[in-house]
């Protein structure tokens, strides 16, 4: 009797041993999983973030010789978005006209596709406060936000990732 007690205390205190273990491992595995989904959400901050940063200042400095050193002629802050004209990112000229952009993006991993949702915000900047301004400035902020649903998890938050970039009319400038 008290050899069929022990084998059974042996085997529950076994499989306690086995579940802690899957449980740990589990773990680990969730924790390198999401790692590779932020890697992935910040590539493609940065990718937007380079694309962003390869247009003009500000409408009114397409074409501008010389360095902006006054707020004069900026667009107003009502105004961000595409400009009149423009239909997208292929016709968007300049860094404000990607606020309020929203796209979904598609990324083969583990042989199935992860869909991601970006959005764009851009804002004047006061560099003197580090705080963002409904007025003109000489500076602008653009944050983009990367996120994607976690693959599997229930209950798991989704996974984001956010890039800002603080740009002035000389940010592009070849010297």
């Amino acid at each position: 009797m008290q050899q069929t007690i022990l084998a059974l205390a042996a085997i529950l205190i076994f499989s306690l041993f086995a579940l802690s273990r899957h449980e740990s491992d589990a773990g680990r595995e969730r924790i390198a999983i999401t790692t590779e989904v932020e890697t992935a959400a910040a590539g493609i901050a940065r990718e937007r973030v380079h694309t962003i940063l390869s247009r003009s200042f500000d409408e009114a400095d397409i074409g501008r010789e010389g360095a902006r050193t006054r707020t004069a002629g900026l667009t107003p802050t009502s105004s961000f978005g595409g400009d009149m004209g423009e239909t997208g990112e292929a016709t968007w000229d300049d860094v404000d006209d990607f606020h309020g952009d929203t796209r979904t993006e598609t990324v083969q991993w583990n042989g199935r596709p992860l869909e991601f949702e970006s959005t764009v915000s851009v804002s004047y900047f006061n560099p003197a406060t580090s705080t963002r301004t409904t007025g003109q400035a000489l500076a602008k902020e653009i944050t983009v936000t990367v996120t994607a649903a976690p693959a599997g998890y229930i209950g798991t938050p989704p996974v984001a990732a956010t890039l800002r970039r603080v740009i002035t009319p000389t940010s592009n400038v070849v010297h």
